[in-house]
């Protein structure tokens, strides 16, 4: 995650996306999730 870019994300930046998303994945909890993960891991 980090090698793409993670820390360079915050929840907003992918809100438009999950909103036009046909596939209505919930991106911004996915992006929380591996932001949580990586800060946990140091």
């Amino acid at each position: 995650m980090e090698g793409l870019g993670i820390h360079e994300l915050i929840e907003e930046d992918v809100a438009l996306c999950e909103f036009a998303c046909t596939s209505k994945q919930p991106l911004q909890e996915i992006l929380r999730n591996g932001l949580d993960m990586v800060h946990e891991q140091g």
